[in-house]
């Protein structure tokens, strides 16, 4: 053996085992957790202790094991049965969720639009326009902060862009810009939703608040002043760090010269159809306000349409088959668990606790305001996977106690909806995320929280220098 191979031997040694004191100091850290959650907190209901420590024990198996995510998420959801924690209805009544049908339908019609050709031809339109793979990245960015503008979910734009993903994945065909795609998408997706009140469902709910609090809400316009110009540097930023950090030299360097993948001329029949079916549900989403017709609901008409016998530009059979029924398992396993931490008040606990915690500190001055006010929000996520439930549960608190502090509530309310729409540490953590978990040659649990760890911490400063720079100009101050 040569003495490169000796050093290259001994530093896999080294990193084998390091890795494996680390996964005994996660161990016992987890055991030590669970023993606490179990005995200790004598205020929380048995229930809620339950679905706790079956939450924390979910998490650790999705990201530090290799059991596939979807057992993981049905086995934790079928103890918490076993154990009367939660009702055996729980899970039948999370695969009727508006998400579970708005996968199904989005799921069929990216069926479609690569059965057509349509999707190839939009790929073929990104890479003629990007000349290399950053370059792609950077479109791909702002592709994305134009659809939150058109598509107010972000488990839709996510599913909408599946069918994109999958062919310039193929295009391209490099293990790390695949990776690199599928966590740009989602974690785009995510951060661009602070630009628009449409972005996301929460926001609604804190405009409900602020409206029963006898405030004035945070208008459309409003919002995409103050949201926009965040959204998109910290959508940048986090670009840069992907195409950095989760891509290599080799991948960076590739040039991209785009076959013909689409026929050149005019649009096929069937692309035709399928550009038509789209048109119209893009026009029903944006205009959802005037109808009252649900984006689900449209989403699903697309998919029959596109479906239909003779007319519809993809069978029937294939559109069911085109479904990755192991994601749509783990996704309401998922939402279950989630719904079990409220139901048992395991999340109300969490949240009152953490509140007990700062609440001495929270309103000593205003910089110590808006990190802790901050911090909470961009941490929720951890342990409350719905972003809905995130926004209701740490609203009304957050916001009584700012109103008996004499805080500017409107601007409290904006800078908690940015704070919470970071959600990249598990992917547990965002439907969006969810989505593309599941991909073949995707990102990994591990890949996630390496992200997470350094975004986190760079959206906090953007944060706080925004506050005191443009929000500040802008006329958004606690």
């Amino acid at each position: 053996m040569s003495m490169a191979e000796a050093r290259v031997s001994q530093q896999t040694g080294k990193q084998d085992t390091s890795q494996s004191m680390l996964k005994w100091v996660w161990c016992s850290l987890l055991l030590g957790g669970l023993l606490g959650l179990a005995f200790l907190p004598l205020d929380l209901q048995v229930d809620g202790r339950l679905s706790l420590i079956t939450f924390i024990v979910a998490i650790y198996c999705w990201t530090a094991t290799s059991l596939p995510t979807s057992w993981v998420a049905v086995a934790a959801l079928l103890f918490l049965v076993m154990s009367g924690a939660t009702n055996q209805n729980v899970l039948f009544s999370s695969l009727s969720s508006d998400v579970i049908w708005l996968m199904i339908g989005a799921f069929m019609i990216g069926a479609a639009m690569q059965k057509t050709g349509l999707a190839a031809r939009v790929t073929l339109l990104l890479t003629s326009r990007a000349k290399t793979v950053p370059g792609l990245f950077l479109l791909l960015t702002l592709v994305i902060q134009f659809l939150t503008l058109l598509i107010p979910s972000t488990s839709g734009r996510a599913s909408v862009l599946i069918p994109i993903f999958r062919d310039l994945s193929e295009e391209v065909q490099h293990e790390k810009v695949t990776k690199g795609l599928s966590l740009l998408i989602p974690t785009i997706i995510l951060i661009a939703t602070s630009s628009t009140l449409l972005g996301a469902s929460s926001h609604f709910i804190v405009n409900n608040y602020l409206r029963s609090l006898g405030e004035e809400e945070i208008s459309f316009l409003t919002w995409i002043v103050w949201g926009a110009p965040f959204a998109l540097v910290a959508s940048m930023v986090a670009c840069f760090f992907i195409i950095t950090r989760f891509l290599d030299r080799e991948a960076r360097g590739i040039s991209l010269a785009p076959k013909q993948m689409a026929p050149a001329g005019d649009l096929t029949q069937k692309e035709s159809i399928t550009s038509m079916v789209l048109g119209a549900m893009v026009l029903l989403w944006t205009t959802e306000s005037i109808h009252g017709i649900d984006m689900v609901t449209v989403t699903i008409y697309g998919a029959l349409l596109l479906t239909a016998p003779k007319v519809g530009s993809l069978p029937w059979k294939e559109g069911i088959q085109s479904v990755p029924w192991n994601l749509i398992l783990f996704v309401a396993a998922a939402i279950a668990l989630g719904d079990s931490l409220t139901e048992t008040g395991a999340a109300d606990w969490l949240v009152g606790n953490l509140l007990a915690m700062t609440k001495s500190f929270l309103f000593q001055s205003e910089f110590m305001t808006l990190l802790l006010v901050t911090l909470i929000c961009l941490t929720a996520h951890l342990y409350l996977p719905s972003h809905t439930t995130r926004a209701i549960i740490f609203t009304p608190p957050l916001l009584s106690l700012g109103m008996a502090e004499g805080i500017d509530v409107v601007a409290m309310s904006f800078l908690m909806m940015v704070g919470m729409n970071f959600c990249l540490t598990f992917p547990v953590s965002s439907k969006a995320l969810m989505i593309y978990f599941d991909e073949n040659k995707s990102f990994r649990a591990d890949d996630l929280r390496r992200l997470s760890q350094v975004m986190s911490i760079i959206y906090l400063g953007l944060m706080i220098l925004f506050y005191y720079t443009y929000w500040e100009w802008t006329g958004l101050t606690l």
